[in-house]
């Protein structure tokens, strides 16, 4: 790099080129963009210079975002393990699998922790968009690249397992043996009694081996799987606020964008009804010519 620019040759497709200019300021993203893109274009790579041309310059928080990742290699290799390890245990998880996914999801918030705490600013965006890229499959290669235009935000359905508080399914507990004194596959005939079939001393039969209804009180039934409701920690909490304050940051930005649109549109329509002006001057101007030179001929 030289001058603030990026040396062509060097560049050898759009993933090289991405990998330079993302490790650039964003104040100095565009200018190096664009010189990047008059090189190659000079060099006759036109296919090249319109994907690089296409490349967007990344948000204040996109920047620091790569920033954070590019300065702490090992920490963003540590933090895709772990996310890669949660991933595999909620699905084997849903498989039926014992999973200790606590651990998982502990292991997981630790490493994007390690990595937030690197930001110089805007902490709490930058954990939340570390939190979302890291559970989707999709953003790996621009979280492994460090290459955000955009910081990523979660998803409705970011870890949905810990969203739900879900734990390793409850097992179904076992059916205790039957009384010694029960008749094996006993059944009451219709219109008799139970004592016709049970020793009058003997302990109540269960229900499934004397057919007969038994109190409700006293019926069993299966119990179905619980779910272990996970309990908010301090961590939760805080993290919890810092989402909000991400949710927040971005519903602001998204109305200073939506002002800067707006006056984009303005000043284009001013300049339009300006052009149309002028033109419809010189328009009139040039037939008052014609006349002029129509008379005199």
């Amino acid at each position: 790099m030289t001058d603030g620019g990026i040396d062509a040759s060097q560049v050898d497709d759009l993933a090289s080129a991405a990998d330079r200019l993302y490790e650039l300021d964003a104040d100095a993203f565009v200018a190096a963009r664009d010189q990047l893109v008059k090189a190659l274009r000079a060099g006759s790579r036109r296919e090249l210079a319109a994907e690089v041309k296409a490349l967007r310059r990344p948000t204040v928080i996109a920047a620091e975002l790569n920033r954070v990742l590019r300065a702490s290699p090992a920490d963003r290799e540590a933090l895709m393990a772990a996310a890669g390890a949660l991933a595999e245990g909620q699905h084997r998880l849903l498989a039926g699998e014992v999973v200790d996914l606590a651990a998982l999801q502990a292991a997981h918030r630790a490493a994007v922790a390690t990595l937030a705490d690197r930001a110089e600013r805007h902490q709490g965006e930058i954990h939340a968009a570390l939190e979302a890229a890291s559970v989707d499959e999709s953003l790996h290669p621009q979280l492994r690249r460090a290459t955000f235009a955009q910081e990523p935000t979660p998803t409705r359905g970011f870890d949905l397992l810990a969203a739900a508080g879900l734990a390793l399914p409850a097992r179904r507990p076992e059916r205790p043996p039957r009384p010694a004194t029960a008749t094996p596959g006993a059944r009451r005939l219709p219109g008799t009694r139970r004592a016709a079939v049970e020793p009058t001393a003997a302990p109540a039969a269960p229900a499934e081996a004397t057919g007969a209804p038994a109190d409700k009180g006293a019926e069993r039934r299966p119990a179905a799987p619980r779910k272990l409701q996970a309990v908010p920690t301090a961590k939760d909490l805080e993290l919890a606020e810092r989402r909000l304050a991400a949710a927040r940051a971005s519903e602001d930005k998204a109305v200073e964008r939506v002002a800067e649109a707006e006056a984009r549109l303005a000043e284009a329509r001013r300049h339009h009804d300006e052009t149309i002006r002028r033109r419809q001057a010189a328009e009139t101007a040039l037939a008052r010519l014609d006349g002029h030179q129509t008379r005199e001929l």
